[in-house]
């Protein structure tokens, strides 16, 4: 996929009518040099048009050599009217612009400060050196062969109010493509929201493509758009209708003419055929793209659920192994309190019986105690013995 915006609408374009050089106007109505970088993304047939609103960077840049592809290199502050206007300079030049900064671009950037506040001419967009309109639109319904029109916009807050002023003068139904950048939300005092010009560009005929380059700030993105060519030939025809039928004919001028529309609606046809060719093999590769993400899907799934089987047959087998082993333990136990039991009971019967044994004894040495005391004659069997030696 193309890293760069201008890389991706030029491979839209080649897609869609064969366009193999571009033919841009670059307009920046704030600091710098803008931020889409077009110089050094230029194809080697490629030619650029660049309108800057600093005039430091026109400097700079008619300071060194002219990059290939430059034909026009001018400082003009572009606006919807010619006249007076304020451009609010901030400490980072990409966001100045002819409208103060709005809370929510300082929300986006907290750090943001407004430097100045410089009164400028500001000039008409519609005096820009856009393509003219075409001499024949019939014959040259599609431009010249193999190019296409673009233009770059960056106006931070003013890109819906230009185009506007664009589509007055017929100029925005003579450009191929856009490239714009603007806030999600109003960033600027009187700006639009992006939703707005997408949906005036969409009510034009252009085709919005999805930009999903690196490049890209999800609260300041880029707009890509493109008028396809099969609706500017319908347009143009529409216009030489309208030519025809507001001024008389010669016959040789009404063959011609006739052969003209002939030529152009062959060429509707052509395209008509190309567009459903096109729209064809799109949805072919999407359903391919489908199946293939729902075979990888049913894949996983049944991946997962024989992980999850094993995964449930190991905690069934290591349970009944626990289970097993608390038994055997329990069963161990049981026998150890057991003998434990046995053998306690078995000395509490022989202390039982030695102290039977020594009350017996000492019942034994009273009585021979009493009879010496009765008797005295009387001697323990002892004593006698060791008289008789």
């Amino acid at each position: 996929m193309p890293n760069h915006a201008l890389d991706h609408l030029r491979a839209h374009l080649t897609r869609d009518r064969g366009a193999q050089a571009l033919d841009i106007t670059h307009v920046v109505v704030s600091g710098g040099m803008g931020e889409a970088g077009l110089l050094d993304r230029l194809g080697p047939d490629d030619s650029l048009r660049l309108v800057l609103a600093d005039p430091q960077a026109v400097a700079a840049l008619s300071g060194r050599p002219a990059p290939a592809g430059l034909v026009l290199l001018e400082q003009a502050v572009m606006a919807a009217a010619a006249g007076p206007q304020v451009l609010h300079r901030t400490s980072f030049a990409p966001l100045d612009g002819l409208g103060a900064p709005a809370p929510a671009l300082l929300r986006l950037f907290p750090g943001l400060r407004l430097l100045g506040r410089d009164p400028v001419t500001a000039r008409d967009i519609a005096s820009l050196p856009l393509p003219d309109p075409l001499p024949d639109a019939i014959d040259e319904a599609a431009g010249p062969e193999g190019r296409a029109v673009v233009l770059c916009l960056e106006a931070p807050g003013r890109a819906l109010a230009l185009l506007r002023r664009l589509a007055q003068t017929g100029a925005l139904a003579r450009l191929d493509a856009l490239l714009l950048r603007e806030g999600r939300e109003p960033l600027h005092e009187g700006a639009a929201p992006l939703s707005d010009l997408a949906q005036m560009l969409t009510a034009g005929g252009f085709t919005l493509i999805p930009s999903e380059g690196p490049q890209d700030d999800p609260d300041r993105p880029w707009l890509l758009a493109t008028k396809p060519a099969i609706h500017r030939l319908r347009q143009a025809l529409a216009a030489a209708r309208a030519t025809l039928a507001q001024r008389p004919a010669s016959a040789p001028q009404a063959e011609a003419q006739a052969q003209a529309q002939a030529q152009a609606q062959a060429e509707l046809t052509r395209l008509r055929e190309a567009l459903a060719k096109a729209q064809s093999e799109r949805d072919t590769a999407r359903d391919e793209a489908q199946a293939q993400a729902q075979a990888e899907l049913t894949r996983l799934r049944e991946a997962l659920a024989k992980a999850q089987s094993e995964r449930d047959t190991a905690r069934d087998e290591a349970q009944a192994q626990a289970q097993a082993e608390l038994t055997r333990l329990r069963e161990a136990l049981a026998k150890a309190q057991s003998e434990r039991d046995t053998a306690r009971d078995d000395a509490a019967m022989r202390v039982a019986a030695m102290r039977d044994q020594l009350l017996r004894a000492e019942g034994q040495i009273d009585l021979l105690r009493g009879l010496l005391v009765l008797d005295p004659a009387v001697t323990p069997p002892a004593t006698e013995a060791r008289h008789d030696r």
